[in-house]
């Protein structure tokens, strides 16, 4: 008797039912909603809300509330029109033209010399221009200050540590020392804008300071300052305590423990006073080495830069470098 096998096939699991459109296009919708949440909190404040909530989105469908255009306060055109612009039509030249006339300080108005090419004039005020000018741009200069001590060439309105004054303030025509020149330069405003400090000294010293517009005194007070010679004289305290070849040490540049200096020539001129002929070294590096042989600098003075001395320019005033001197 033969027995048959019969393998019944396994009835197929029931399709999944399909998710209610309502339900898939919910997701979508509440991920839309969450980004302008999060993008909303980044405008707020830091102060945290109440029970960890986000802060809900200020309502901004009302109406926006503007001032009308009646109501606000006009802004007044300034009177008149620009100098340069009076002059390039009196000369009947270009506008820049008409800038370097007023610039080299040829232009009067009212009889007044006006260097300001942004200045406004009155369609009655006289112009007039200086007979013989030329519409050529001012040379650059260079000007000399002696600068006392405890003042210092702050950078814009942010003052300096330490410094009881800004020496821009000494850049005044009453401080202005024409000295012997044959043929002094005309003080002009255009000299004093743009000017950049060179071989800046420390706050606390005194003596010649070099300001300048002209690219080559720059390169030469930048690229060549550690082969320029700088002449100081250090007011120093406790001779009586210094090292017994501390002058020597200060020539061979071994003053400074654990630094090598070039070597240089020290002096003494009398018992509070060396004189250092800097070469290599700057300034400020002066009071480590003092303190180096046991000295207390209490004074320092710049007598000379390079060729270029201070001489008798008095404290406190300044002069332009002449075309030619050299440092």
């Amino acid at each position: 008797m033969s027995h048959t096998l019969t393998l019944k096939k396994k009835p197929a699991p029931p399709a999944a039912a399909p998710a209610p459109k309502a339900r898939a296009a919910s997701a979508p919708a509440s991920a839309k909603t969450s980004k302008p949440a999060q993008r909303a909190t980044s405008f707020q404040s830091a102060q945290p809300s109440k029970a960890g909530t986000v802060p809900a989105r200020a309502d901004r469908s009302g109406p926006v509330r503007r001032t009308p255009a009646a109501v606000r306060s006009p802004v007044p055109e300034p009177e008149g029109e620009r100098l340069s612009k009076r002059v390039a039509q009196l000369l009947d030249c270009s506008r820049r033209e008409a800038e370097c006339y007023i610039e080299n300080g040829a232009v009067q108005v009212d009889g007044q010399m006006v260097q300001i090419v942004g200045q406004r004039v009155l369609a009655h005020q006289q112009i007039a221009i200086a007979p013989g000018a030329r519409p050529e741009p001012v040379p650059p200069v260079t000007l000399l200050v002696h600068k006392p001590a405890g003042w210092a060439f702050a950078d814009g309105a942010r003052p300096v540590r330490g410094a009881k004054g800004n020496a821009w303030e000494l850049l005044t025509p009453e401080r202005w020392s024409q000295g012997d020149a044959p043929a002094p330069l005309k003080l002009l405003l255009k000299h004093f804008q743009g000017q950049q400090p060179l071989l800046v000294l420390p706050v606390a010293a005194s003596g010649l300071c070099v300001l300048s517009q002209e690219p080559r005194t720059i390169r030469k007070l930048t690229d060549d300052a550690l082969y320029l010679e700088q002449e100081v004289i250090a007011q120093v305290q406790g001779r009586a305590g210094m090292d017994p070849e501390g002058l020597q040490r200060l020539c061979d540049g071994t003053a400074i423990a654990g630094k090598r200096l070039p070597r240089i020539k020290v002096s003494w001129q009398n018992e509070e006073r060396l004189r250092f002929a800097l070469q290599g070294i700057f300034a400020h590096e002066v009071q480590a080495m003092c303190h180096g042989v046991g000295l207390q600098l209490v004074g320092l003075k710049r007598l000379r830069i390079g060729r270029i001395p201070l001489g008798a320019l008095p404290e406190g005033h300044w002069r332009y470098l002449q075309p030619w001197e050299r440092f």
